[in-house]
């Protein structure tokens, strides 16, 4: 007779008892290893656009290869440029993001200011935003939606530290050897953040979301 596998512990401790409380989700702190993708149901009218690997956009310029992850506005996925033979990162939004004038869009504005302000001040710092390469918009079964081709990064922060954090075996207690960040990568890091929001506030930009999950590495070129 086979052992019947231990079911899925909470790794939130119980609401008190007077707490309104909570879905099935919030009960787990790492929602993205049971939740691990957007939320399905957006895939409607004015939603997100449905993409599978090898699919083509900006007349076959950009073929997809593989996901990168999603936010609450849009997916992101790893696309082969061919006409400069380079590996770039596409992020399409849900229609409902749609604008008539795509000069119009936010984000795109946002990029190409801080581009403007980039070039114009003759910076000696380190680039501390992504590329903005080109932009679209691309008509689908549920809308016209928006697409950013940015340069592609490098991970996030906090993937970084759940790579880290997954290498340690924590049910065994003679375990001493902690793998971790080293303290001047720390340090190193945590100046170029600093710099990076000293100058936004030089050029007049405040930024409103400075998370690990939102802070990426810059990469280099990959050889392939």
């Amino acid at each position: 007779m086979s052992e019947e596998p231990e079911p899925l512990k909470p790794l939130r401790a119980p609401l008190p008892e007077n707490s309104r409380g909570y879905g099935w989700d919030d009960r787990y702190e790492e929602i993205v290893n049971i939740f691990p993708h957007e939320p399905l149901e957006k895939y409607l009218r004015n939603g997100f656009h449905p993409v599978t690997l090898g699919d083509r956009f900006y007349d076959g310029r950009y073929t997809v290869r593989h996901k990168l992850g999603f936010g609450g506005n849009a997916t992101v996925w790893l696309a082969r440029d061919s006409r400069e033979n380079q590996w770039v990162a596409l992020k399409i939004k849900q229609a409902k993001a749609f604008s008539v004038d795509i000069e119009q869009d936010p984000e795109i504005k946002a990029m190409k200011l801080l581009e403007h302000k980039y070039t114009t001040h003759g910076s000696t710092k380190s680039r501390c935003f992504s590329r903005l390469l080109n932009y679209f918009q691309h008509v689908g079964p549920n809308g016209t939606h928006t697409c950013l081709v940015t340069e592609l990064l490098g991970p996030s922060i906090e993937q970084m530290i759940r790579v880290f954090d997954a290498m340690i075996p924590w049910d065994d207690p003679d375990y001493q050897e902690v793998e971790t960040f080293r303290p001047d990568t720390i340090l190193r890091s945590s100046r170029q953040l600093l710099e990076a929001v000293e100058t936004l506030r030089l050029w007049g930009i405040v930024h409103g979301g400075m998370e690990s999950h939102a802070s990426f590495v810059f990469r280099s070129k990959p050889s392939y």
